[in-house]
């Protein structure tokens, strides 16, 4: 699927919230992402903000704002707390005209589920490099095992695996134990420790 990045509406404030302002066109054209399973790729910026909100508050907040002339009225807010909790407020603005009303909440919707997409960390990215690794420590091991024959083999395939397993342990339990470090160092007075710390964590995604 592709992505594609867009965020022209898009507000994210230091008051635990996030916003959407929409109009005719910006609903139209997520409207058309949505139909051609397009993914929404937010910036290294927008995805530090977004994990900074969901690390020092219990939930977010998305309002959605629909924009007329000068105009911007308040349509629809989600909080989504992060035990699960989900409490959705309407506008009496709604009652005017269902059909925009049904539109903006589907808008509404996707967008949240393109943004929390983009919190998670990146299993692949631990498997990837345990298998990497492992496969290194296997083709070496081979190595002093030439002439190789068929219980060698077989041996090293079950070597490969075991390998791969373990160090994907290894991987997550250091991820756990540097999890908690990489959060105290965004909080440092060091600027180059926090652009450190959330350049990690973005790239694996805690």
């Amino acid at each position: 699927m592709q992505q594609l990045i867009f965020e022209s509406w898009l507000e994210i404030t230091q008051a635990e919230s996030v916003y959407f302002y929409f109009n005719q066109d910006t609903l139209k054209a997520i409207t058309q992402l949505k139909s051609q399973k397009k993914q929404l790729k937010l910036t290294l910026k927008y995805r530090s903000d977004l994990r900074r909100l969901a690390l020092v508050t219990s939930g977010l907040t998305f309002c959605s704002y629909y924009q007329q002339d000068e105009s911007k009225v308040a349509i629809f807010k989600s909080v989504i707390f992060l035990e699960g909790k989900i409490i959705n407020q309407i506008s009496q603005h709604c009652l005017e005209n269902p059909e925009l009303t049904q539109e903006i909440m589907t808008a509404h919707y996707w967008l949240v589920e393109q943004i929390l997409a983009n919190l998670p960390i990146r299993k692949n990215r631990l498997n990837g490099l345990a298998w990497g690794l492992a496969l290194l420590l296997v083709i070496v091991v081979g190595l002093l095992l030439i002439p190789l024959n068929f219980l060698k083999i077989i041996a090293a395939l079950l070597m490969l695996f075991l390998f791969q397993w373990g160090i994907k342990r290894l991987l997550n339990q250091f991820a756990i134990f540097l999890k908690p470090r990489l959060w105290l160092g965004i909080f440092s007075p060091s600027t180059k420790t926090r652009k450190i710390s959330w350049y990690i964590l973005d790239k694996i995604r805690f």
